[in-house]
């Protein structure tokens, strides 16, 4: 399970398990959460804008404050 709590407008694709792809213009915010099996890929335009919870977990920042980012979460618990 991934949440996101959308901090600042920005733009996502996100791919899960490498089937389900989708795009969307996140606004300031936004609560967005997804089911997946193995991996999410995201692709942010702002890696700052977003605060994360991946399985119950607070994630760290993805990136800087208006840089963009791609981070893979994989359900064993590694990054890719």
């Amino acid at each position: 399970m991934l949440k996101l709590k959308v901090n600042q407008d920005c733009l996502l694709n996100i791919t899960i398990d490498g089937t389900l792809s989708q795009q969307y213009e996140l606004k300031a915010g936004d609560l967005i959460e997804w089911k997946g099996e193995r991996v999410f890929s995201l692709d942010l335009n702002d890696g700052g804008g977003v605060e994360a919870e991946f399985n119950g977990k607070t994630l760290p920042p993805f990136g800087a404050s208006g840089s963009p980012v791609h981070v893979d979460l994989s359900a064993d618990g590694s990054d890719e």
